[in-house]
């Protein structure tokens, strides 16, 4: 949960602080910015469940 509170708050720069000082891989990182909110928004069209599916489907490099 904290990876999604961090990618969604902080600034770039600190998110790279954060992911490093955590030592999150890319794959746990971009699932955990996209598999917990998806559920919850998939059926809202919201612009969440747009970067959820664009995230999954590999299109980002959460940096």
């Amino acid at each position: 949960m904290d990876l999604i509170v961090a990618w969604n708050l902080l600034a770039a720069e600190a998110r790279g602080v954060f992911r490093s000082a955590m030592d999150v891989d890319d794959a746990t990182w971009a699932l955990s910015t996209a598999l917990i909110p998806l559920p919850y928004h998939r059926h809202t069209g919201s612009a969440l469940a747009a970067d959820a599916r664009h995230v999954l489907a590999g299109g980002r490099t959460c940096v």
